[in-house]
């Protein structure tokens, strides 16, 4: 299964389960793993792709031009019901048997290594009667960011005998390329307690920190977030960088110091190696602000609706699309003559029974 344009989609399903903590808790392992054991990251990206997608199978493509000019497609890793084929290739073209159970819809996203074509990562379900959510797409996207840095860091290794000086600029490189690029929030804190590097996301949430990079990370908490929050998110920082124990938080909600906003937050932290080799601390994290309030301004309008049918001088009634009746405010009721409930039932057979 292989692709060299953009993500390849198949018919949607209901969304998944998986959280943004979840998917950030992949992220961080999948980033964790680049820096420690990069040969890992495959299967690592296979399972986590298997996992949050809820898919059958999950796995990488890899393309590679051989010296003849033809191009090997192989298999790293592969998780899931196609477990059996990792590890495999084959040349292109040529006919091979369709593995079983049978692909009936698949996500495939292409990933880009120098500017060609390098291979894909790639979720299938077997089951006709499943498929995959935008969401599932975005997620495969985001997984799919770690997949041409472990491949490069893999070739890397292999030229390890011959080049071994080249190997620290390499990982260097692609430590920055992945904090930089990151679709979500991530900084870095080293072991003197500098910020050390930030995402864009990153970037814009200490926006009104200047300077920022290079500068002590308890200046930084304490003029953006107020006590006991700041002292709190210090210790943390600090107990994982002394400790390697992870910590993670979900939906945090605070007012912040620096402006008039209450924002919200997932985050986690993790030690890592620094390609200096020493320790620091990162953290990653998803703004959940715009979720948030768009879900409070959503309770407020239903509730703002609930009051106005159930308070409303006439009698009011809801019907679906099948003209079932949904909702029938207190006035209705009266009106009916009812002393049952009319929610559920059909309006043509209560209008005959009315009239």
């Amino acid at each position: 299964m292989t692709a060299t344009g953009d993500a390849l989609s198949a018919p949607c399903r209901t969304a998944a389960a998986a959280s943004a903590a979840d998917d950030v808790a992949a992220l961080v392992a999948l980033a964790t793993a680049l820096g420690d054991a990069p040969h890992t990251v495959f299967q690592l990206l296979a399972d986590s792709a298997l996992k949050l997608l809820k898919a059958a199978s999950a796995g990488i493509s890899v393309l590679s031009t051989q010296s003849d000019g033809s191009v090997l497609v192989s298999w790293p890793a592969v998780a899931g019901r196609w477990q059996a084929h990792s590890g495999s290739s084959r040349l292109l073209p040529a006919p091979v048997a369709t593995p079983e159970p049978a692909a009936e819809h698949c996500l495939v996203v292409p990933f880009i290594v120098e500017g060609e074509p390098a291979g894909t990562v790639w979720a299938v379900a077997h089951d006709s009667a499943s498929g995959f959510h935008a969401d599932d797409l975005h997620r495969l996207q985001n997984l799919s960011s770690f997949a041409a840095p472990a491949l490069q860091a893999a070739a890397a290794a292999r030229d390890a005998a011959l080049r071994p000086q080249r190997i620290p600029v390499g990982i260097s490189a692609t430590f920055n390329s992945l904090i930089e690029n990151a679709p979500f929030g991530v900084y870095v804190v080293d072991a003197q307690f500098r910020m050390r590097q930030a995402s864009a996301a990153a970037r814009n949430a200490f926006a009104s920190i200047q300077p920022f990079i290079g500068r002590n990370f308890g200046d930084i908490v304490r003029a953006i977030w107020p006590e006991p929050f700041a002292s709190d998110v210090l210790a943390r920082f600090r107990h994982t960088l002394n400790t390697g124990a992870a910590y993670a938080a979900t939906t945090v909600s605070e007012l912040r110091k620096d402006t008039p906003d209450i924002e919200s937050y997932d985050w986690k932290i993790e030690r890592i190696v620094l390609p200096d080799g020493g320790f620091g601390v990162v953290c990653y994290f998803y703004d959940l602000t715009e979720r948030n309030l768009a879900a409070e301004a959503l309770r407020l309008r239903t509730a703002q609706f609930e009051t106005l049918v159930n308070d409303a001088p006439l009698g009011i009634f809801l019907v679906d699309g099948a003209l079932r009746i949904i909702q029938v405010n207190p006035l209705a009721v009266h009106q009916f003559g009812h002393s049952y409930s009319l929610v559920g039932l059909e309006l043509p057979e209560v209008m005959q029974t009315l009239w």
